[in-house]
C-alpha cells in the first residue's frame, strides 16, 4: 500500500461494509449459542464459544484487501516521487 492514494469515499465504503458485517455477526452471536449452550453448566466451554464466535467476527476485520480501496483515479507513486513528496519538515 506504499506510495499509493485512496480516494475517501472508497475508504469510506470499504469500512462501513467491514463495520457493518462486523456489528451483525456480534449481535448474532447470542442467538446462535443461546439453544447450542443451553444447560451448559462449564463456564469453561461457554467461554470457549464465546471467544470463538468473537474471534470470528474479528478476523473479518483483520483481512483486509487494499485492492478493495482502489479506484479508477487511483495515484500509483514510484519509489522516487514518493521520495520527493515525502519530506521532513
Amino acid at each position: 500500500m506504499r506510495g499509493e492514494i485512496y480516494e475517501a469515499a472508497d475508504v469510506e465504503k470499504v469500512w462501513s461494509r467491514l463495520i457493518e458485517v462486523f456489528k451483525a455477526k456480534l449481535l448474532n452471536i447470542p442467538a446462535e449459542l443461546a439453544g447450542k449452550l443451553a444447560g451448559e453448566e462449564d463456564s469453561g466451554v461457554i467461554e470457549e464459544e464465546l471467544e470463538e464466535r468473537m474471534n470470528d467476527a474479528l478476523l473479518e476485520l483483520m483481512n483486509v484487501d487494499p485492492e478493495e480501496y482502489k479506484s479508477k483515479d487511483l495515484v500509483e507513486l514510484d519509489e522516487e516521487e514518493e521520495n520527493e513528496n515525502t519530506k521532513i519538515i
